[in-house]
């Protein structure tokens, strides 16, 4: 089995050789996106190849890996992705380049039902998405991932309540994976409130993240409860269940300064002066800039609860995305040994 590199790992092994082009423009890169669009993967790669010498860029091989992936091709498909991660960084994009290479080489290990179904929505084409999904469900009715692929097309569309809908369907389908509650979670606390289930709401939302964590009691399951903890102004426990994302993310990661941040707002709110500070200062050594608009005792802010949940949400929005990818990369590195 081919071997994962990590994103700097990559660079190490490759050095910096591959020269690094600019992006192909809207119209250059029209052609081949409209092939895949229509599901001609192989005249997509054609196309995409007339333009690869000019163009070394992420974007071009990861879409060449997303057309391989599409027609069965997975060793072209990681050699593709390998490339990707060989090109050195640029400092305006390198994190989204990050995320982009690990959200592909999650779509590539799908099976060929859903292929098809990511690569619609990495195209930006949701309603194709979802008739691809719709076609996938004919002809699998059980498979929860194919339903909630569905779910993030209708969000992609904003059509909350059918993405509702399939949320609840993958979880009946598929009640032992923590990742089916926490997303039908993120639906029920959605900020804009015509999204929000007024029926279900936040007691239901913190039932399923509850159940996110005893199945999976990872970083970034207790992430997401502790946030729904803040929305309810439960602040004792929302820093309890900061406390358990510290245990259980990597120690030196950047992204565990949000975790210190937040635990240091809500212990200053409940009194905890000193464990505030301790914590803040972790926080200022794992990531520098966190000082700035949201620091909350620059701004000694924290006398309005709502002022608080603001600082909450702030930096869990900056720090759930490096949870999750560092929690799907640990869990792709065991499938894999």
């Amino acid at each position: 089995m081919l071997r994962y590199l990590s994103f700097i790992g990559a660079f190490l092994l490759f050095g910096w050789t591959v020269a690094r082009s600019e992006e192909p423009t809207a119209v250059e890169i029209s052609k081949p996106v409209a092939f895949m669009n229509g599901g001609d993967f192989q005249r997509a790669i054609v196309a995409f190849n007339a333009i690869a010498n000019e163009h070394r860029t992420v974007k071009v091989y990861l879409h060449r890996a997303l057309c391989w992936s599409n027609l069965g091709k997975d060793v072209e498909a990681h050699t593709e992705i390998a490339s990707a991660q060989s090109l050195p960084p640029k400092a305006d994009v390198w994190h989204s380049d990050f995320v982009d290479i690990e959200r592909v080489w999650g779509d590539i290990e799908r099976s060929m039902l859903e292929r098809p179904i990511v690569t619609a929505r990495y195209l930006g084409n949701s309603r194709r998405a979802i008739e691809l999904a719709d076609m996938a469900v004919r002809e699998a009715p059980s498979d929860a991932e194919i339903i909630f692929l569905r779910a993030l097309a209708h969000l992609d569309e904003e059509q909350y309540s059918l993405a509702l809908m399939d949320a609840d369907e993958a979880v009946r389908h598929d009640p032992l994976n923590a990742d089916r509650y926490k997303f039908r979670s993120l639906l029920l606390i959605w900020e804009h409130p015509k999204q929000i289930d007024k029926v279900r709401g936040l007691d239901a939302a913190l039932a399923d993240a509850s159940e996110a964590v005893r199945l999976r009691p990872a970083a970034d399951t207790y992430l997401h409860r502790a946030r729904i903890h803040t929305f309810k102004k439960d602040f004792g426990h929302a820093a309890d269940d900061f406390s358990k994302v510290l245990e259980r993310s990597r120690a030196g990661t950047a992204s565990r300064g949000s975790a210190f941040v937040c635990r240091a707002a809500l212990r200053k709110h409940l009194g905890n002066d000193a464990g505030a500070s301790r914590d803040f200062a972790e926080a200022q050594k794992l990531q520098p800039e966190i000082l700035g608009e949201y620091d909350p005792f620059v701004a000694g802010v924290l006398s309005a609860d709502d002022r608080l949940e603001s600082i909450v949400t702030h930096y869990l929005i900056v720090g759930s995305n490096g949870f999750l990818l560092e929690e799907l990369q640990q869990r792709r590195i065991a499938r894999t040994k």
